[in-house]
């Protein structure tokens, strides 16, 4: 039932073509966001538990269209350098009318969260890539345009630029929740590709995450907080406590790196505390449907030595629960408040339910086989 619940979802055809009509949009932006990522990370997420291959197809498909969106040279921007061309395929970024970002590739946090997803999708392509395809579906050959796209276009493009002919991880990063997707794209990579220079990159850029992640101890024991920058990259000027909103997707990445026993995201203790950050702190009301979540993952409030967020940080409303992949981290919630909430959220909602769909089998799935062998057809 819960599978057929997340299909219902997931499949819907006013969602995918939602979903297609972002993959169309040449949009740096909207690609490595919300509800854009969280959609395809969900899925394949719920492919590990099924192995699903029509899941796959529907992934392979919007990135496909992705593809379709690929050139060299600038467009549509403010600037008027439409034509700027340096050889290497690209998309660009459009959410915003800002003269010196619309129409170019030069948005390094775009760039990043855009191909932490586009070497996930890779990898799940590259690992399954001698099974047949329900649709007919080329998962190799597609696997094999992404690998050589990612080193040939995507890296050279940064390492030309920067003027670095080697080392990893290729660009650098301040913002906690940036190098989370950018350790992503360094893991997957190492997967991809088989360079045990992409896993050192991945290990160095958690060593920063891990080192400025901090406890904070609850009643019902620890959680976990970290500041919006890691000071230890560089970071300056955003030393506190992380907004809820750019906590979103964390949570789900999180959940990804403990099923592929990654760093220090392959112990359930680690897990445990982030859903303690949770209900502990984001979740500060009894009432979360009425009231929405704090503004920060500290509850609003100082914690483990960190200051709380500005206050012009907004709370957040139920929604997030929706778009967002807070909801994965509930089988590891041992008060289940984050789990009934979810279905709760699931229940009520008019828009897309993909995200909370996938954490509810997945807590069904994870409760009833605590460590299931979810890599044999795999992501």
């Amino acid at each position: 039932m819960l599978y057929e619940d997340f299909l219902q979802s997931a499949m819907d055809p006013e969602h995918v073509s939602s979903i297609m009509k972002i993959a169309g949009s040449d949009c740096l932006f909207e690609y490595g966001r919300m509800p854009f990522s969280s959609h395809v990370q969900s899925v394949l997420l719920v492919f590990r538990l099924t192995g699903d291959l029509a899941l796959l197809d529907h992934v392979d498909r919007i990135a496909e269209r992705m593809r379709q969106e690929l050139r060299d040279g600038w467009r549509g921007t403010v600037d008027g350098t439409d034509g700027t061309r340096d050889g290497y395929l690209n998309w660009v970024h459009r959410r915003h009318a800002i003269a010196e970002l619309t129409g170019k590739d030069t948005h390094r946090m775009n760039e990043q969260f855009t191909h932490g997803l586009v070497a996930t999708i890779a990898y799940a392509l590259e690992v399954n890539r001698d099974l047949d395809s329900p649709s007919g579906r080329d998962y190799g050959a597609h696997a094999d345009f992404w690998r050589d796209y990612l080193i040939n276009h995507f890296e050279a493009k940064w390492r030309e630029r920067r003027g670095v002919e080697s080392g990893y991880p290729i660009l650098n990063t301040t913002g906690y929740h940036t190098t989370y997707v950018w350790t992503q794209y360094h893991y997957f990579m190492w997967r991809l590709t088989g360079d045990d220079a992409y896993l050192e990159g991945a290990n160095e850029l958690a060593d920063a995450l891990w080192g400025e992640t901090r406890v904070a101890n609850t009643s019902r024991g620890p959680a976990y907080v970290w500041m919006q920058e890691l000071v230890n990259l560089g970071g300056t000027t955003r030393i506190y406590l992380m907004p809820t909103s750019y906590a979103q997707g964390i949570f789900g990445t999180s959940v990804t790196f403990h099923l592929e026993g990654f760093h220090c995201w392959a112990s359930a203790d680690s897990l445990h505390a982030l859903a303690r950050t949770f209900t502990e702190f984001i979740m500060d009301t009894d009432d979360p449907i009425k009231n929405g979540f704090a503004r920060d993952i500290g509850g609003g409030s100082s914690k483990a030595g960190i200051s709380r967020s500005p206050s012009y940080w907004p709370r957040r409303s139920i929604d997030v629960l929706r778009t967002g992949q807070y909801a994965l981290i509930g089988p590891w919630d041992s008060t289940r408040r984050l789990a009934t909430l979810a279905q709760k959220a699931q229940d009520r909602a008019t828009g897309d339910t993909t995200n909370l769909a996938a954490a509810l089998l997945l807590d069904t799935w994870l409760h009833v086989t605590p460590e299931p062998a979810l890599m044999a057809v795999k992501p």
